[in-house]
């Protein structure tokens, strides 16, 4: 990584009309926005390659995204995202110059329940499939039982998301996860349930933001595949 130790001193980066001062001194490793957030931390690290892009990731103990950032060997950039209790932050390193976003979230109170029909994407919050017993040859009925959708309290505006191009897509669910601080499989499985596909980018940003209104407000719902089942979370946006 030509992330080297002569890039010192502070930039000036406008972002949103604030004017945001950026240490771009970075280690021979990792950005600086990453290894801020290592030493504030005690996340596990995991290191993934994928063509020319190195996705590394510091998760917590539930998997949530602490930070993540994406390599492009091919490029030399270095892309970073991570989430705060108030605001998600991008930092890039193109050329050699460093740049850090902080877009802050959308204050709509967390909490609100919110009605199936208002998203483009739906399901009903009782779904029955069918599956073959074991050497059996017969049909069984599995049940997964969905609660309702309720706001998490996280919306960022959709140039966060629109800012995030020339990666791959396994680097663009990493990043979309490091914005707004859920797993990675969480993240691949959101993106898969708003129809992104393998969008990055402006498109997979419209497709996120389904009422047009330039914000992405993430949505949870509580999943359970038996009756006495684990409890997990589905998340999309709107």
């Amino acid at each position: 990584m030509k992330l080297t130790k002569f890039l010192l001193g502070i930039i000036t980066v406008i972002s949103l009309g604030f004017i945001i001062p950026v240490n771009v001194f970075a280690d021979e490793e990792h950005s600086d926005l990453y290894n801020q957030v290592e030493e504030v931390t005690d996340g596990i690290k995991t290191d993934t390659i994928d063509g020319s892009e190195k996705i590394s990731t510091i998760v917590d103990s539930t998997g949530n995204i602490l930070v993540a950032e994406i390599y492009n060997e091919d490029t030399d950039t270095v892309i970073t995202t991570t989430s705060t209790g108030s605001e998600a932050i991008i930092e890039k390193t193109v050329n050699g110059v460093t740049t850090r976003e902080v877009f802050k979230y959308s204050e709509v109170p967390e909490g609100i329940i919110v009605s199936e029909n208002t998203f483009t994407s739906s399901n009903n919050y009782t779904t029955k499939a069918m599956a073959f017993r074991p050497n059996k040859g017969s049909q069984i009925n599995l049940m997964a039982t969905y609660g309702a959708w309720t706001y998490t309290g996280v919306a960022i505006p959709k140039g966060a998301v629109s800012s995030l191009t020339n990666m791959g897509y396994s680097a663009f669910a990493a990043s979309v996860g490091g914005l707004f601080g859920i797993g990675t499989g969480a993240a691949n499985a959101m993106l898969a349930f708003m129809g992104v596909g393998g969008s990055v980018g402006e498109i997979a940003a419209n497709a996120l933001d389904t009422n047009g209104n330039g914000w992405i407000g993430l949505y949870r719902r509580t999943v359970q595949h038996s009756p006495n089942g684990a409890i997990n979370y589905q998340f999309k946006t709107n």
